[in-house]
């Protein structure tokens, strides 16, 4: 008990004092700030004034020997909040504008500031493990992104944000209550890997045709009845209908000659078509176990 009572009171000295000066000074030298697993409940107000310039510093002669000389700063590149006690990211984080790298996953954030549309070097978010039910609108100006994980949220849908998120490359929304995928999604022609498993998905849009990049698509444990869209996607090498509402498979329109792994456990298939069959010529895995094939 004692112990907790140390921790406790470490998190909230913390909190009100700031972070260290020595960690601050490594962060302006090498561009990276980790206070991940602090039990923080919010940012120390010294962590967005990094780079603030007193007076005693921008003074500072060009041979003094301080350690942490102003004109040596590096911007930060790389935030890590991750395991902490959050329950929002505010609007100063928009003073961050070269971050690249942001993780905020395993905490408790419900919201997040628009400001954040201002992280336009930014490459990877992680807000995965948190209680988000929506994303801000601003999130879409985040065009630099390639990587964005979502999972274990509440999530009830993604908005347009999607449609403006030319450069992503893997996206993982899995474990939400996401019913439905936006429509814009031919836009994102640099996307390799989705995972949307665990969802309440019935129905999924014509524009996922337009994937012509992806690779890996996980649409497992959800209420799917119909076999996606693929026709176009030519480099998709495995695909997850695992626990779904499959109860017949329609062959593609033309061949998919890049999947090799079909999992298709768990559904309601009773017929698996000899013609749907061909549509796959580099095919060396399909998983049918759990459900109900006569022929």
């Amino acid at each position: 008990r004692s112990k907790m009572r140390k921790a406790f009171g470490a998190r909230r000295t913390e909190e009100r004092l700031g972070v260290s000066e020595a960690l601050l000074k490594q962060a302006r030298k090498s561009g990276q700030l980790n206070l991940s697993n602090r039990q923080l409940e919010r940012v120390p107000e010294n962590v967005w004034r990094l780079h603030e310039v007193g007076p005693r510093t921008a003074e500072a002669s060009m041979d003094t020997k301080e350690a942490d000389k102003w004109w040596e700063q590096v911007d930060l590149v790389k935030l890590l909040l991750a395991s902490n006690r959050l329950s929002e990211i505010p609007a100063e984080i928009g003073r961050f504008g070269a971050l690249q790298t942001l993780d905020v996953h395993d905490n408790q954030l419900r919201s997040i500031s628009g400001e954040i549309g201002k992280l336009s070097e930014l490459r990877r978010l992680n807000l995965s493990h948190n209680a988000l039910e929506d994303l801000v609108d601003e999130t879409g100006s985040l065009v630099a992104l390639t990587s964005l994980f979502l999972q274990y949220n509440r999530l009830r849908g993604l908005g347009s944000i999607l449609g403006r998120l030319g450069r992503l490359e893997e996206l993982d929304a899995s474990h939400n209550s996401l019913s439905c995928l936006p429509d814009a999604m031919d836009a994102m022609v640099h996307l390799r890997q989705l995972n949307v498993s665990h969802n309440t998905l019935t129905t999924l849009p014509r524009s996922m045709a337009c994937l012509v990049a992806i690779r890996d698509l996980d649409l497992s444990h959800n209420q799917l009845d119909v076999f996606p869209p693929i026709s176009g996607m030519n480099n998709i090498q495995r695909l997850n209908l695992q626990h779904n509402r499959l109860v017949k498979l329609y062959p593609p329109q033309t061949d998919c000659s890049s999947l090799k792994e079909v999992y298709l456990g768990s559904n309601r298939l009773s017929t698996v078509d000899s013609n749907w069959l061909r549509k796959f010529p580099a095919l060396v895995f399909l998983d049918l176990s759990e459900n109900k094939i006569s022929k």
